[in-house]
């Protein structure tokens, strides 16, 4: 079996293709004139790899796929899964790699692959988890963080496909796509006489495939015909039935917005149908592959289906709702151990971080030598904190660049001594028609490029008027159209995607390169902090739902104490905050050092950097203690940490989960009581921002103490 493995003819030709290609891809470039895609096409039916397009298309800034990850999903059938094998040897089109997805099998499965890497051209790769029943959907996620292809097709390991499977997915491709394939099926007979006898079905030709029709071997034959159906493919853009993952492409980043396939599904049924609606959700919409990418499906027994009625229950409600992130998606696994020969042996790389960021990004775009920039952040004081990662990328693509931010004048603070910002454009929150209309005055066509990091109507509208070139997020509604086609660049709106992530999508589409740091105003050269060792407590949020309770802080007060570390209370200005402050210091019994309304935020910069510990609630300087470097212990209630969790200081290696008692991050542990409805994004239990949280009334001082302990006991 091993020996069958290669393929025979097409190795013949690899020194005849590669001078083709060389000689096709000089004249290509010379002319601009033809599509990238039409390109591709000529050179497909001229008998090229589609790996000659690649550079083509990547001129032309279209997104293409370049390294693909073929992720084989396998249990327990050797034989079928070396079958498949083979056939991906076999292929036209060489650049890939192949993950083999291994929901927990013996021995044999590793020993096979173990056998066959020497001898294919390909890499191949052995992720593994432990047999705990049906769990598809998570070893599949596992695959993707060990995959590095940012174009990943998923494939069952009892699907056998034919020479120009890659081929046809690579010319299927599109951004914000996901393609979907057909199968024909192979009858239990023939299925066995396929894999005990080595059979080659994937190199059959129709009179081999006709003759099986008819003595009942597979159930139909339209599945291998090849027809050109051009916007066809896209008639079906926004259906999830019928859709199956067993033959399905998916762009890396598009897979990371989604989170993955969701391992809440356990046991057989659903679990793809789940992905394909969360992508819809997400704005990513179906190409139909049928005449084009349809594999031969081998026979084997009806998998249990106990699970399926559980199942569809999860997918209604899915369908129900607008959800776009999986409920236990990639990000929850950390770092991906591989697997090569032995399951559960020891793993070389297995600390190493694996990066859910992607580079899927436009052609940088093209600014005069000096140019002014505006980036436009009107929101909460969190909210403007955690869009720098913009200005940030910014300043690195354009150092002699001029950049400026327009912000709410209450808001302007925290980027105030930001090295990487220019000036700062403040307006009022609420302005009258006359302070709009002097903003539109002063802004109008002063920038050659202008970014508003927000979809809203306002925000966009002042990003038009005042770049030549504007970027922006938009939405997929009809508004969202209409500001597609008046922005020079545009980023589709995600729901379900960390605040960070979001403006890191931004800095794709200008084609530059992130720079996935938030980063803090600049620490005055004078400080005064307080002598040796000090924790800081923001105890304050700005609205009643994020509140902690007043117990809380003060047996937190007196665990610090008791560690020998002086407590640093701060808090804002305003008079009922710091009525609010009394209430909880006044009475608690432990000296407190008070510093509420006295700092700035550079100041306050200052003092976070050199705490040993800051605790406090989801609230802005929270975000400003963990982009500071500060060990951080964040209290989370209804707000979901996979959109707003604190990003660490040398950022965020894995995303953060929907619950957990204690999450650690880099230099930030969140804690949260983990009941059923936390997270709920919503303004507390009354649904108002002076609601009450049940979660954050009930969290236990205990908890919050013991995640002290945790940072205490890293700096020893």
């Amino acid at each position: 079996m091993v020996a069958s493995w290669r393929g025979t003819g097409q190795w013949q030709n690899r020194g005849l293709l590669r001078g083709a290609q060389k000689a096709d891809r000089g004249a290509l470039f010379a002319d601009g004139s033809a599509s990238a895609g039409a390109r591709c096409a000529d050179l497909s039916e001229a008998g090229l790899s589609a790996k000659a397009c690649l550079p083509i298309l990547s001129l032309s800034g279209l997104r293409v796929a370049d390294l693909i990850s073929v992720i084989v999903t396998t249990y327990n059938w050797e034989s079928a899964l070396a079958a498949v094998l083979r056939s991906l040897a076999a292929q036209t089109d060489k650049n890939f790699e192949v993950i083999v997805a291994d929901d927990g099998s013996g021995p044999a499965t590793a020993a096979l692959i173990g056998a066959a890497k020497p001898t294919l051209d390909y890499r191949l790769e052995h992720v593994w988890h432990e047999d705990r029943g049906f769990r598809a959907g998570e070893v599949r996620n596992l695959a993707v963080l060990a995959a590095r292809g940012d174009y990943v097709i998923f494939l069952d390991g009892d699907c056998i496909v034919r020479p120009d499977f890659i081929a046809s997915h690579r010319r299927l491709s599109r951004p914000g796509k996901f393609v979907t394939g057909n199968r024909i099926l192979l009858s239990r007979d023939l299925s066995a006489k396929v894999l005990n006898d080595d059979l080659l079905p994937e190199q059959w030709g129709w009179k081999r495939w006709l003759a099986e029709r008819w003595r009942g071997g597979v159930n139909r034959l339209a599945a291998l015909l090849s027809l050109p159906l051009g916007p066809l493919r896209g008639l079906r853009a926004r259906a999830w039935r019928g859709a199956r993952s067993c033959n399905m492409a998916v762009w890396r980043r598009d897979l990371i917005t989604v989170d993955g396939f969701d391992a809440e599904y356990s046991g057989w049924g659903k679990e793809d149908s789940d992905i394909i609606v969360r992508l819809l959700h997400a704005g990513v919409t179906r190409r139909d592959g049928t005449f084009a990418t349809g594999v031969i499906h081998l026979w084997h027994a009806e998998a249990d289906r106990s699970a399926l009625p559980e199942n569809e229950r999860k997918l209604a409600q899915l369908l129900a709702s607008e959800v776009v992130r999986a409920r236990r998606g990639m990000s929850t696994l950390g770092p991906v151990s591989r697997v090569s020969v032995e399951p559960g042996a020891p793993v070389a790389d297995k600390d190493t971080p694996v990066s859910i960021s992607t580079a899927d990004r436009a052609g940088r775009i093209e600014l005069p030598l000096r140019p002014r920039i505006l980036v436009i952040a009107l929101r909460r004081l969190g909210d403007v904190l955690l869009t720098t990662p913009v200005t940030a990328s910014l300043r690195r693509a354009f150092p002699d660049a001029t950049i400026d931010v327009l912000v709410f004048a209450d808001t302007a603070g925290i980027v105030q001594g930001n090295p990487d910002i220019d000036n700062i454009v403040t307006m009022p929150a609420r302005r009258t028609a006359m302070q709009s209309l002097k903003l539109v005055w002063r802004l109008w066509r002063r920038y050659d490029l202008a970014v508003s990091t927000q979809s809203g109507d306002r925000p966009t509208f002042f990003a038009l008027i005042a770049g030549r070139r504007a970027v922006a997020p938009v939405e997929a509604r009809f508004s969202g159209r209409i500001k597609r086609a008046l922005l020079a660049r545009s980023v589709n709106y995600q729901p379900g995607v960390h605040r960070v992530e979001e403006m890191l999508r931004l800095v794709d589409a200008l084609g530059i390169a992130r720079v996935p740091r938030v980063t803090t105003p600049r620490v005055p050269d004078r400080l005064v902090t307080p002598e040796g060792r000090y924790a800081v407590i923001h105890a304050a949020p700005m609205f009643r739902y994020k509140q902690w309770n007043i117990a809380g802080w003060r047996n937190l007060a007196e665990a610090i104490l008791s560690r020998g570390l002086t407590v640093v209370a701060t808090g804002g200005p305003a008079a009922e905050e710091r009525a609010y402050l009394d209430r909880i210091w006044a009475g608690s019994g432990v000296p407190v050092t008070r510093l509420d309304g006295t700092l700035d935020w550079s100041q306050l910069t200052g003092l976070l950097a050199k705490a040993e510990v800051f605790v406090g609630p989801d609230t802005s300087v929270t975000h400003l203690a963990a982009a500071s470097g500060c060990a951080t212990v964040a209290l989370f209630g209804p707000t979901d940490p996979r959109l707003w969790g604190p990003w660490p200081a040398d950022g965020l290696d894995r995303m953060w989960a929907a619950t957990g008692k204690i999450q650690e991050r880099g230099n930030v542990w969140l804690v949260q009581n983990a009941y059923p409805c936390t997270p709920c994004q919503l303004e507390g239990c009354e649904r108002r921002l002076e609601s009450y949280s049940q979660c954050l009334d009930d969290l236990p001082a205990r908890q919050v103490i013991a995640a002290l302990d945790q940072v205490l006991a890293s700096k020893r």
